[in-house]
């Protein structure tokens, strides 16, 4: 996980930033709800449903969008890593 650049500044920074009350949620939630999230996105992309509510009218077989997917994987990646990070060191910090 210290593969990730600017790990340690992103974890201190987010670690001070600590629920409490009803509405708080635990590590273990919030990566099952990260997990959800990504799962709905994946099925949302590959049904082609238009979950933005943009009209159909434009078809992307008329662009060229083979530099985007890659990108947005990418994101989408750096992304999960990231929320799995933070959530592995709350964990780690709950568990001391």
């Amino acid at each position: 996980h210290h593969n990730f650049p600017y790990y340690d500044q992103l974890t201190s920074i987010y670690a001070k930033d600590r629920a409490t009350g009803k509405d708080a949620q635990t590590t273990v939630g919030i990566v099952e709800k990260i997990d959800a999230d990504d799962a709905t996105t994946a099925n949302n992309l590959e049904e082609g449903n238009n979950y933005r509510g943009c009209e159909d009218d434009v078809s992307l077989d008329d662009m060229d969008v083979s530099a985007i997917q890659p990108q947005l994987e990418n994101i989408r990646t750096i992304g999960l890593e990231l929320s799995r990070s933070i959530a592995s060191e709350k964990v780690i910090q709950e568990s001391a």
